[in-house]
């Protein structure tokens, strides 16, 4: 999902949609409805706006689009302090399965003989899925790592 796709989900999704968001941001929800229109150039949302919109909605979507486009590691979440056998197992299984959608995407661009540019991009999209669950379960372990 690039960034653009992403802002217009995140004010879309949002619970109660647009007009909800607008209110809880003191906006007008035409001014939103045209900050996450792509085709709307003279209203853009300020970096504050979008930290608050992803804030109140939980919603990191475009966070991730950012730095998939800038070629950066995904957000990785902070988890909770409370860290269980079952969290742990949770967080290793989806490492695991994180590297199978990259073995599966890899073996797929290499079956033609040929690698594309957008075979590429979403070897790079899954490869940072992979380092993200990694770290998320390293940040756990690090939680109960005894001192």
């Amino acid at each position: 999902m690039n960034v653009a796709d992403a802002l217009y989900a995140l004010v879309h999704d949002y619970a109660g949609g647009a007009k909800a968001l607008a209110a809880r941001v003191g906006m007008n929800v035409h001014v939103l409805y045209s900050k996450v229109n792509p085709n709307i150039k003279t209203h853009q949302p300020t970096v504050f706006e979008l930290m608050q919109w992803m804030a109140l909605s939980g919603d990191h979507r475009t966070l991730r689009a950012q730095n998939e486009e800038l070629g950066y590691l995904p957000p990785i979440p902070r988890v909770s302090a409370d860290v269980s056998d079952t969290a742990l197992l949770e967080s290793y299984t989806k490492l695991i399965s994180e590297l199978g959608d990259f073995s599966t995407k890899f073996h797929l661009a290499l079956a033609d003989g040929r690698v594309t540019k957008k075979e590429v991009k979403r070897l790079r999209s899954e490869m940072l899925d992979f380092v993200g669950a990694g770290e998320e379960l390293l940040n756990r372990l690090e939680q109960i790592a005894e001192r």
